[in-house]
This record gives structure tokens, C-alpha cells and sequence, in this order.
């Protein structure tokens, strides 16, 4: 169903339709073994999944009301604005590579300039230039951080499919990253190799580690990328809240 970096409305909604049979039946599953959390959590996803549903088949009935003539002319229209928005983005990208040149070019004068006489070796390297990027998920361990994730995919699929413009491969790629990493939380818990304990334990260490990582993109300039994290730090925190609640809940059964 995926082409070329295309994926149909229709063929989108089966693999929804599909995906919410799986939650519903993980979530029995889940429930019926006492794991209210987890069961929670994939009831959570069916809900999201269903309301995706629900806005893509209202933008499906709107694209049907219009006619031909209007198609053509919107079209001729997003062309237009597609070629302006590629030749402005060009232009932008040319001139940003060119300031990041300078500034890194100036960057490693002002740290040889910095660097004492002897060969030895810094103990506190500069990170990757591309530390701390939100589009990288790979490091990114949290349900409901991931189900965030997936559900920004979801937001700009739709608008993307209301503009009437191709779905860019990174955004496909990036929510099924983050789906193939739920499953792989779901099937660890369903073999049992991975308790609750453990996983908040996971989440406590990375919750000091996005913490670490805003601290240095704050240094950076990036305020962005920092902010990006600080939520992610956010949504981990009341997800351990929520865990323990369920957790208390369950031992007074």
C-alpha cells in the first residue's frame, strides 16, 4: 500500500481498521492477566486510532462534494505554491548551509584557539551536531511518548491529505518506527520480560537523560529541540504517576 512514498486513504484506513482488531484483542489479553496498566494503554491507542478514522472519512465525504473545475483550479493553485514553497526553500536551505559553514568554520578556530598545548585528549567532546533532533525517535523507550509521536504523524498525514499533497516518506517511516517499537514493549510484556518495575525503572533513566540532553541543546541555542525534550520529560513523568495509581489500585483488589 506504500508506493513511492504513497500511501492511499483507503489503503491507510484498512491498516487502522486492522491495527484496532489487534489493540482490542491485546487489550483482553492484557486485562484478563491482571496488567491494567498496559491494557490501558493500548485502550488509549484504540481510541486515538478511531478518531483518526473518523476526521479522515469527514475530509473523504468533503473532497467528494467538490467538482471538477474546482479540483483542477486548487490544483493548478497547489502546483503554483509548490513550485514557489520548493524555489523558496531551495534558496533558504542554500543560504542556511552557507551561514552554518561559517559559523562552524568559526567555531573550530575559536576551540583550536582554546585548546591547550598538550595532545591530550578532551574528556567532554562537543556532541553530534545533530544531538537531540525530535526526529529521531530511536532512543525514545516511553508508551505514551511514542503514542504522542504517532499521533503527530496522524495530524499531519490528515493535513497533508486535506491540502491534496503527496505524504513525505520521513512522516510514514517515522510513525511505523514508533508502532514497531509499542509492539515490541507489547511483546515483552506479554513473554513476561518486562514488568512494571522494570519499566518505570527505564523510564526513570531516561527521564535523566532527556533531562541531560535539554541542558546541553539549551547551551547549544536550541531552544526547540530543548523544549521538545523537556516535554517528552513531561509526558514520562505522568506516565510513572499514572502507572503507580493503577499499581496502588490493583493491590487494593
Amino acid at each position: 500500500m506504500v508506493s513511492n512514498g504513497k500511501l492511499s486513504i483507503e489503503g491507510y484506513l484498512e491498516m487502522l481498521k486492522t491495527e484496532i482488531e489487534n489493540d482490542k484483542q491485546l487489550a483482553i489479553k492484557l486485562s484478563k492477566a491482571g496488567k491494567k496498566f498496559w491494557a490501558k494503554a493500548a485502550l488509549n491507542r484504540i481510541q486515538t486510532m478511531k478518531n483518526e478514522i473518523k476526521s479522515a472519512s469527514q475530509i473523504e465525504d468533503e473532497n467528494e462534494d467538490e467538482d471538477e473545475d474546482d479540483k483542477k483550479e486548487n490544483t493548478n493553485i497547489t502546483n503554483n505554491q509548490k513550485q514557489q514553497e520548493k524555489t523558496q526553500q531551495q534558496k533558504q536551505q542554500k543560504k542556511t548551509h552557507q551561514t552554518n559553514k561559517q559559523k562552524e568554520q568559526q567555531q573550530q578556530q575559536q576551540q583550536q584557539k582554546q585548546q591547550p598545548e598538550s595532545n591530550t585528549a578532551s574528556t567532554t567532546d562537543p556532541p553530534h551536531p545533530d544531538y537531540g533532533n525530535p526526529l529521531d525517535i530511536s532512543q525514545v523507550i516511553s508508551n505514551d511518548v511514542l503514542t504522542m509521536i504517532i499521533e503527530q504523524c496522524n495530524k499531519s498525514i490528515t493535513q497533508y491529505k486535506q491540502q491534496q499533497k503527496q505524504i513525505p516518506k520521513s512522516v510514514i517511516d517515522r510513525k511505523k518506527i514508533a508502532h514497531q517499537k509499542i509492539t515490541f514493549l507489547q511483546t515483552m510484556v506479554q513473554n513476561e520480560k518486562l514488568t512494571i518495575e522494570g519499566y518505570l525503572e527505564m523510564l526513570q533513566t531516561e527521564i535523566g537523560n532527556e533531562k541531560e540532553r535539554a541542558k546541553i541543546l539549551l547551551k547549544k541555542g536550541k531552544r526547540d529541540w530543548a523544549k521538545i525534550a523537556l516535554n517528552r520529560i513531561k509526558i514520562m513523568e505522568k506516565e510513572i504517576q499514572g502507572a503507580s495509581q493503577i499499581e496502588e489500585e490493583s493491590e487494593e483488589d
